[in-house]
């Protein structure tokens, strides 16, 4: 087999394996398995979607997500958010919001990935706090985007830490 020929069929190869990429954002080829590409902790950056605003307002104002992805099927889920409080005025009659501190809840997880959906129970002290399917469109080194499978009003975007 001459050079032109064995050029041609990795070629082929290529776009062939390129076609039949999980995700829908990519990427088409990686040599990575996406579960060693997930693994790792990811903090989020963007929205899209519908929610989008409000979600990216929350962002400026503090709030923050960070998934911590374990080989082992394991990990954590930290969530960093401003507390309000709100004063009446009687002279104006408005309330007035007034930042009074930022609080953090952390939650155990387990976390299994098949194909391109994410499964995810969350434990706070033991106990099962909560179960979130989400759909991954974009996977990456560096770059996660997923959605809520039953809820998708906005697409979350990761980068890894």
């Amino acid at each position: 087999m001459n050079q032109t020929q064995s050029f041609s069929l990795f070629l082929v190869a290529l776009l062939i394996l390129g076609s039949c990429s999980k995700f829908d954002d990519g990427p088409a080829l990686s040599l990575l398995p996406a579960k060693a590409r997930l693994t790792g902790s990811w903090e989020v950056v963007d929205f899209t979607g519908q929610a989008a605003p409000d979600l990216l307002q929350q962002l400026e104002e503090g709030t923050s997500l960070t998934l911590e992805f374990d080989r082992g099927g394991e990990g954590n889920v930290v969530d960093t958010y401003p507390l309000y409080d709100y004063y009446f005025d009687y002279q104006t009659y408005q309330y007035t919001q007034v930042l009074i501190g930022m609080t953090t809840n952390s939650y155990s997880m387990e976390w299994e990935l098949d194909e391109e959906i994410l499964e995810m129970k969350l434990y706070e002290d033991g106990a099962l706090f909560d179960y979130v399917e989400w759909e991954i469109t974009r996977l990456t080194n560096s770059e996660l985007e997923m959605t809520q499978k039953y809820s998708p009003i906005a697409t979350y975007i990761f980068e890894k830490n």
